[in-house]
């Protein structure tokens, strides 16, 4: 499944329109109520994976809520009633699960009102609390007690209902008795003494405790039980000792208790208590204990406190004084205070805090609450923390409109600067949250203001906001600028071009960064008043930001807006720029040549006459300064080397001076190791070279530095480099040259390079050479395809290993997608109108390799037979790699199939089921990653059928199949088995035959090219091309010695129609014969030599001489060959058909000793043991 059906499936489940599992969950309920509950516990993981897909719309569980809440409460009243719960622990915390499941998708508030009210379950449910208090998880043996404390969480909140019972408690405590009466009945206090020892819980019962103590004390026969609590509390606080621990659990626990009481209870009763907390909270708030969830508990706590002092909302416009402003105005310090608070739960704790207490004062004291903000928060630039939280109490006092419209301007001054917010802090910086608040603010502008209110200023709030959709660099704020912009468009009237711009910059539209900078940015820039935020920003802002991506990004969008407004851009926004590449400041001088290049790309040329002078000295005052060496120096590569490219474009002229600095410069950033500057240096230098003429001279110094260069970065950089020169600059001799020192370094069998990047990058400049030669129908064009398809396919053959691994496929990949292209290259040169002239060379380059040419009228390199014969030498290398073990290498030979199919390229004689299995492997691809490698392999394994082909295939499945990745290897033997087994009999003895030659070819018996005509080895090569990939097919096949040989003729043997081939068997085993007398160190080999030989010993054909073979490595000095052998022999013995009674007898015996004795034991006890097996088997005889 792709990332965009995941996308759509998720998509799909947050647009739910109705509850569309409503059977199943009651089938589920039925079946739990059928069995009185038992079988809860075990159905919860289905009822939990269909209710929990609801948390996005948990208003469509409604329609259901009372059908499955009814006969589980009615389930769970029957079990606390029953008088002891204990023994049905399992089926209590079983449906306990199914409750809380509901609860915490659909809210504890919601569910809890579906619970029994019954005044009867009121001691019971105490009681049970109790019980699993006293005992604890460990007084219980069930495998449910990981999730008693959902049990515990589902009791209080049953109880959190149970205590809102309209009569007093002590008429439901059966403890008193008639007439008797106490302070605190002892239901109560049995109430409170759970509530308070499950405050320090961790888990959810703590909150639920909380919820029962809130809602428990205030009620009115409960004002001994309030006092009690705020004593406790207080006195708890204050003696919290060193242990962390439990002050971390607790402290939170008190302050949402106190929360919650003050929350449930009369304004009226609790106005002392509320002033008595007061202190309480301002210790907890400087307290470390509890961390930030005791510091936001803390805020909470505080906003209470202030809702209880101060009057109904009603009543603040009758009773303007206020009774209590001394505490208040502590509250509301204590609430600005939190503003700034490091961890952002606090911040939005205090700020809704200080909404809601400016909510309740008279409109002159909130308005100077938002004045206060302002200045405690936006006082101090370097406060992002306190920028943070001011801005989201701006927003919450907007939400409740108490900010003053009179002071418009005031606030959306600071809104902006809030907009632009970006604090540089070492190599980053900060602010990505104050900018997402701001336009939380402007959000709430919207909705709470009128345009009458907001005046002319209403304007100004468009072009930050979009300057923030499209240019921020997080997207979260790209997102939020784009909603708030949305709603001063649907808010606040009429909008000049709001519809269209909201049409450009909405919420997907900005979620990508680079679509945002270079689309959409570009397209709201048309519109009147948007260009020259958008502009500014990124000529001050972003092409000075500490992310050197974002600064190239940036540099790319503002020479995207020359299409809106070039003349802006050339006589302001270039005039600002070059004075800053010579800066001190690496940002703003990388920005500064990075937007100096982009600039120079996109303005037209007659723009660029008034700098041609400052354009050309750029590049060596740099150099002069030294400002590209040192700390940044790579940094600054990139950035002139993309300057030299746009500046040769442009057609800037350069005096000789400047022409040198600007090639040292290249050919410098040729020899760096970093990949980008190399990469940018290599686009530059083609069209210098172009400019300037300078092709000759660059091609002598790439080739000696490709020769000897005394880096591997500055060897790759050369044969890059090379690739790019255009080839009419190039004399004849000088291309040749420099394209047989490419495919010498490419020919991972001439010793030339040892690395392998320099071998990757000559494979693709030999083809990007040969494009260029063929296109500029350049001499020798024809030597240069043979030799670059000599050349890659040589490197198809590179399997360089060393720490890092298979390091020679980045080889084999190059070459794979060099192929196509160069076979097409010299498909269309054609035969009799080449330009390579009629002169036989046969000569040796000094660089080591050979290179054969004849008369480009020959069959050798023109015609159809050799363009025949190149096809099929591309066809069956890429065939060979379409089925080997890494990924990467059989995607991009699959790519190379696909194309050589599409564009006619395929040998005739195998294009048709060429064709089929690229078609199936591409379906293939686009299956579940977990079936790919399977279905690719299988898919190209068909091509053993195409007798041409076959010994390639062949020699890429058995390579996979002795692999070491274990997937990609059974893969590979299930390919390998069903090619031969769908093929049919006939078709699977040409594959044993092609399999047993290719073990002659890896034990060096046959060596040679695979003939497109009958798929066997031949003689000597015919051109260039044959003898590199000769090269290539040795360094292969000695890869393939060894384990994998062996694995895949067991695959062979056992799962194909070659099991009841004599012929094949018995030439298996003669190889064998060969193997085990070898006697090597290689203990996996040994093994699969062991097995193999099992899998023949099964057999007629060559039962015996198998078996002697493996009575032979019984001898083996290796323990664990003598155990291998000794255990296939066994089972050879097993499967042998009965024979005369005495040699049953005598089987038996050697069973007893295979089976019985320790075959790795001593060497001299072993002997003796194989000695006796012999004679019993007659194998010394055989």
């Amino acid at each position: 499944m792709t990332t965009a059906d995941v996308e759509a499936a998720e998509a799909a489940e947050c647009s739910r329109s109705s509850l569309l599992e409503e059977e199943q969950l009651l089938d589920l309920l039925n079946t739990v109520v059928q069995t009185e509950g038992r079988s809860a516990a075990d159905l919860h993981h289905a009822f939990a994976c269909i209710v929990t897909r609801y948390q996005e719309q948990p208003q469509l569980l409604d329609s259901l809520l009372q059908r499955l809440l009814d006969p589980l409460g009615s389930l769970l009243d029957g079990l606390i009633r029953q008088g002891d719960a204990v023994p049905h622990l399992s089926t209590l915390v079983g449906l306990s699960r199914w409750i809380w499941t509901l609860a915490t998708v659909r809210g504890r508030r919601t569910v809890s009102r579906f619970l029994p009210n019954n005044t009867q379950c009121l001691e019971p449910v105490v009681a049970l609390l109790e019980t699993l208090q006293t005992r604890g998880p460990a007084g219980f043996h069930d495998t449910c007690m990981d999730h008693l404390w959902e049990a515990e969480c589902v009791l209080l909140l049953w109880l959190s209902h149970l205590v809102l019972v309209p009569f007093d408690l002590a008429s439901l405590d059966s403890r008193l008795g008639d007439g008797e009466r106490a302070a605190l009945a002892p239901l109560a206090a049995s109430i409170l003494r759970l509530c308070q020892t499950h405050l320090s819980s961790p888990s959810r019962a703590r909150e639920m405790a909380a919820e029962v103590l809130g809602r428990c004390v205030t009620r009115p026969d409960m004002a001994a039980a309030l006092e009690e609590i705020v004593t406790w509390a207080e006195t708890r606080l204050a003696g919290l000792g060193t242990d962390a621990c439990e002050a971390g659990f607790l402290v939170p626990g008190i302050l949402l208790a106190l929360a919650a009481t003050l929350r449930h209870g009369d304004r009226a009763r609790l106005g002392a208590t509320a002033l008595r907390l007061l202190p309480l909270a301002q210790r907890a708030q400087q307290a470390t204990q509890g961390g930030a969830l005791a510091r936001r508990l803390s805020m909470k706590l505080m906003q209470r406190i202030g809702l209880v002092l101060l009057p109904p909302a009603g009543d603040v416009a009758k009773e303007p004084g206020l009774m209590h402003g001394s505490a208040i105005e502590d509250v509301l310090d204590a609430l600005l205070t939190g503003l700034g608070d490091k961890d952002t739960v606090v911040r939005w704790s205090a700020a809704k805090g200080v909404g809601r207490v400016a909510g309740g004062l008279p409109h002159a004291l909130a308005r100077q609450v938002a004045a206060s903000v302002a200045e405690a928060a936006f006082g101090h630039a370097g406060a992002d923390a306190a920028w943070h939280g001011g801005c989201l109490a701006l927003a919450e006092l907007a939400r409740r409109r108490l900010l003053d419209p009179r002071e418009a301007g005031a606030t959306l001054r600071t809104l902006r600067a809030a907009l632009r917010y970006d604090l540089r802090r070492g190599p980053c910086s900060v602010g990505a949250h104050v900018r997402d608040a701001a336009a939380y603010v402007a959000w709430a502008l919207a909705r709470a203001w009128t345009p009458a209110e907001l005046g002319a200023v209403v304007g100004e709030l468009g072009p930050p906001l979009i300057t923030l959709a499209c240019l921020d660099r997080e997207v979260n704020c790209r997102r939020a600028g784009a909603a708030a912009f949305q709603e001063l468009v649907g808010r606040l009237g009429e909008w000049p071009h709001g519809i269209d711009i909201l049409t450009a910059a909405d919420y997907f539209t900005v979620s990508s960064r680079v679509n945002a900078y270079r689309c959409v940015a570009v397209q709201v820039a048309t519109f009147p008043g948007y260009f020259l935020p958008l502009a500014s920003h990124l000529l001050h802002v972003k092409l000075r930001h500490w992310e050197k991506a974002l600064r190239e990004l940036a540099s790319l969008a503002l020479a995207d807006l020359s299409r809106v407004d070039a003349d802006w851009l050339a006589g302001t926004a270039l005039p600002t720029l070059l004075p800053l590449t010579e800066s001190a400041d690496l940002e703003s001088r990388h920005g500064a040549v990075g937007g100096v290049a982009e600039l120079v790309a996109a303005l037209p040329r007659e723009a660029l006459t008034p700098f041609h002078a400052d354009l050309a000295q750029i590049l060596p005052r740099i150099d002069a300064a030294k400002l590209n060496r040192g700390k940044g120096g790579e940094v600054m590569r990139t950035a002139l080397c993309r300057l030299a490219a746009t500046i040769s474009q442009a057609g800037v002229p350069l005096s000789a001076t400047q022409a040198a600095c600007m090639q040292a410069t290249l050919l410098d950033c040729l020899r760096c190791a970093a990949p980008d500057a190399q990469t940018m240096a290599v686009a530059a230098l083609g069209s210098y070279a172009l400019a300037s003429g300078a092709g000759p001279d660059l091609a002598q110094r790439l080739l000696a530095s490709l020769r000897g260069g005394a880096t591997a970065a500055e060897r790759r950089g050369a044969a890059r480099g090379l690739a790019v020169l255009p080839p009419g600059q190039v004399p004849a001799g000088a291309l040749l040259a420099a394209t047989q020192a490419l495919a010498a370094t490419a020919d991972p069998a001439s010793g030339v390079e040892a690395d392998v990047d320099v071998r990757s990058a000559a494979v693709a400049a030999l083809a990007d050479l040969a494009g260029a030669c063929v296109a500029a129908q350049s001499a020798p064009a024809l030597t240069l395809c043979a030799l670059g398809l000599g050349a890659a396919l040589a490197a198809l053959g590179d399997y360089t290993v060393d720490n890092r691994g298979d390091v020679g496929s980045w080889a084999r990949e190059a070459a794979l997608r060099a192929l196509p292209g160069m076979l097409r290259c010299r498909a269309g040169l054609g035969g009799p109108d080449c330009k390579d002239g009629g002169d036989a060379i046969r000569g040796d380059g000094e660089d080591g390799a050979v290179f054969e040419r004849r008369d480009c009228h020959g069959d050798a390199a023109s015609g159809p037979r050799a363009m025949e014969r190149f096809a099929f030498e591309c066809v069956a290398a890429a065939c060979k790699q379409g089925v080997e073990r890494i990924g990467r290498v059989r995607r991009a030979a699959r790519d190379a199939l696909r194309e050589l199919a599409d564009g006619e390229l395929l040998p005739h004689s195998a294009a048709p089921a060429i064709r089929a299995a690229v078609a199936h492997a591409v379906d293939a691809a686009d299956l579940a990653a977990a079936d790919e490698d399977a279905a690719e392999l299988a898919s190209l394994a068909r091509l053993l059928s195409v007798k041409a082909l076959a010994p390639a295939v062949l020699a890429g499945l058995v390579h996979s199949v002795g692999g070491r990745d274990a997937q990609v290897a059974a893969a590979a033997a299930d390919a390998l088995a069903g090619a031969c087994c769908e093929a049919g009999a006939a078709s699977a003895r040409a594959v044993g035959g092609a399999f047993l030659r290719l073990w002659d070819a890896e034990a060096g018996g046959a060596q040679g090219r695979i003939s497109p005509e009958s798929g066997a080895p031949c003689g000597a090569p015919e051109a260039s091309v044959s003898g590199s990939a000769n090269k290539a097919r040795r360094a292969h096949v000695q890869r393939l010695a060894g384990v994998p040989l062996l694995a895949s003729a067991e695959v062979l043997l056992a799962r194909t129609p070659l099991a009841g081939d004599d012929a094949f068997q018995l030439g298996l085993l003669e190889r064998l014969r060969v193997e085990v007398a070898r006697r090597g160190a290689d203990l996996p080999r040994l093994q699969a030599a062991a097995a193999l030989l099992g899998a023949l010993g099964s057999g007629e054909a060559c039962a015996q001489p198998a078996r002697r073979l493996l009575w032979a490595m019984l001898g083996s000095r290796f323990p664990a060959v003598r155990r291998s052998a000794a255990e296939y022999l066994y089972l050879t013995l097993l499967s042998s058909p009965d024979e005369a009674e005495d040699g049953m007898e005598a089987e038996e015996q050697a069973l007893e000793l295979l089976g019985e004795r320790n075959w790795a034991g001593p060497a001299g006890e072993v002997a003796d043991l194989a000695v006796q097996v012999a004679a019993l088997l007659k194998l010394q005889d055989a």
